[in-house]
């Protein structure tokens, strides 16, 4: 399961860049007291579902969301624009031994252009820098195609 989901390093990095990790599906604990005073122990950590834990005596707990593939990807927008306000969509592709994410435009004539490629070999990593590229430069809304109304 723990290849399933961001390490705990990684959630901290997402954090540290501003994405909202609020919406987590799981969550990293580990106690992080005794239940004596004199008790330093830490445990070690785990998954679990609950955000909150029930605090006895001394014993309390350290809590980090843990995002699933499936969390990446329905915060990874579908669409983004550039720049230039060119309208991008996401693709991800698997091809022989590693996961593509990236961003495509569709234009007449195959002539479509890339942006921002990114190759791993697992697709949760894929999602992962994809996120942490999208954060970085201030993409993460999404955007919403206007369409003309008769």
């Amino acid at each position: 399961m723990k290849d399933q989901v961001l390490s705990i390093d990684q959630m901290q990095h997402l954090r540290d860049l501003g994405v909202d990790t609020s919406k987590a599906s799981l969550y990293w604990a580990r106690r992080c007291h005794g239940s004596k005073l004199n008790d330093n122990s830490i445990g070690k950590w785990f998954l679990s579902l609950e955000k909150e834990f029930m605090v006895v005596g001394f014993t309390a707990y350290e809590v980090i969301p843990a995002f699933t593939l499936q969390d990446l990807l329905s915060i990874i927008p579908s669409k983004i624009c550039s720049k230039s306000h060119e309208i991008f969509s996401l693709r991800i592709e698997k091809s022989t031994d590693e996961w593509e994410i990236y961003y495509r435009t569709i234009e007449d004539n195959d002539g479509s252009k890339l942006f921002a490629p990114i190759y791993r070999d697992t697709l949760l990593e894929a999602a992962y820098k994809m996120l942490c590229y999208l954060a970085e430069n201030n993409l993460l809304k999404k955007v919403e195609i206007m369409t003309n109304k008769d």
